[in-house]
Parts: C-alpha cells; structure tokens; sequence
C-alpha cells in the first residue's frame, strides 16, 4: 500500500516539475497600450484568445520598460513610439485601421483653438507613452520647438487637464479626440497639428515557430478595437 501512495506522490511531483517546465518554456508577450479598460481585463482577453502564449499587460509605461530589460520577453506589442525606443530585434506586425497605419493627432483645447505658433507659451498635457525625459524630446522632435508637458498616464485623466485648467491643450489622437467629446459636455476645440503617429506594432525578440505572430493575427474585433486597429499585417 506505501509503495503506491509513494508512486502516486511521486508520478504528481513529476508531471508539477514538467507543467512547471512547459510553462517556462512557453512564448512570452508583453503588451502596453493605453485604453479604456484596465491592463488586466486586456491581458485576460488576449490569453482567452492564445493559452499558449503567457502575456502581461501593463498600465504604465516604466514598470513596461524595467521588465523587458529585467526579464526580456520573446515580443512585445505596443505603440510604434514606444516599440522603437526599445529597439527591438525585428519589427514583424503593424496594426492597421480602415487601410491606415498612422494617425492625426491633433490639439483639443477648451473654447477656443489654440495658435500653434505660439505653442512655446502653452503648456501641453499628454499620455506618457515614453516616460518623462524621453516623453519630452519626443514632443519637442514633433512639434520642432521647445515644448512644456503635463504628463498623464491615462486617458481618463485628460478632460480634467482641462477643466482644472492644468494645461492649455492636449495632444491627442483623432479617435481619443471623438471619445472625449461624447463623453464631454464641454466645447472642445481641435486644431490641426498635421502630426500623425503610428498604430500598433510589435517587436520580436525572440521567437519560436512564429508563435506569437499567429496569436496576434487571431485576435477577434474588438480585441483589435481596443488596441486601436482592425487588422495586422505582416511587415517586409
């Protein structure tokens, strides 16, 4: 009778090691991508999707960074901006909405449209995508001026900016832009920066049998609606 609680005992011990072995094994995807939902509600939906992949999502952009370069993941998928400063090994998937793989951005002030030439005197809120000094030359590179920011870490926080009078403007993109006025009784006002930044992309770092790659291009609607797209597709 021992020796087959003791052959049971072991035989579970063993299939743990090896479940704890695949699991290690297994493609892993980091994902930051300011939305309307929280990171884990998005990271849920895209593990429903691929259980073979182990993904984590983020809500801000530093612990995003520190664990790449603590425990590099095999990609990640994110904003074009926040995707090339990583500098990945390879770019494989750009997001695309409506046959577009860029977007306006634009200046949404409150009452009246702001003077881009007067854009060094405003002080400008945006979402910190890129932390706070790279933030900060990205916005400066953009605009080709020296430009003061008020930094938000989610979109929620942008009417408030305003309201509060925190910032004379935000930078926004166009569909973030037509979000906030439904939600707003406020009289926004959009002027045209002749900006456009791109969707979603991911970076490889390391990557098996196309793994990953595969599991992006099987997210549903509006898993896609919530990164921002409706299609991937594969870069050259």
């Amino acid at each position: 009778m021992m020796s087959v609680i003791r052959y049971i005992i072991i035989s579970l011990f063993s299939l743990t090691v090896l479940m704890g072995a695949l699991s290690a094994s297994a493609a892993n995807l980091y994902v930051f991508y300011p939305t309307d939902v929280r990171p884990k509600s998005l990271q849920g939906k895209i593990n429903a999707i691929c259980p073979e992949i182990k993904t984590v999502a983020f809500g801000r952009v530093f612990d995003f960074y520190r664990q790449i370069d603590h425990i590099p993941p095999n990609a990640i998928l994110s904003l074009n901006p926040v995707v090339t400063r990583k500098q990945p090994k390879e770019t494989n998937l750009k997001g695309g909405k409506n046959g577009q793989y860029e977007e306006e951005y634009l200046l949404v002030s409150l009452d009246k449209a702001v003077n881009i030439e007067e854009l060094s005197k405003l002080k400008i809120g945006v979402l910190d995508i890129l932390g706070r000094k790279p933030m900060k030359r990205f916005m400066n590179d953009l605009f080709e001026s020296k430009v003061k920011i008020k930094r938000v870490i989610k979109t929620e926080d942008f009417l408030p900016l305003l309201t509060f009078q925190l910032a004379d403007a935000i930078f926004v993109s166009k569909s973030t832009f037509n979000k906030l006025q439904s939600k707003s009784k406020q009289n926004l006002i959009a002027t045209q920066t002749g900006i456009y930044i791109g969707l979603a992309m991911t970076g490889i770092y390391h990557q098996t049998n196309n793994e990953i790659t595969h599991c992006i291009q099987k997210f549903d609607e509006q898993t896609n609606a919530l990164l921002g797209v409706d299609h991937w597709e594969v870069i050259p």
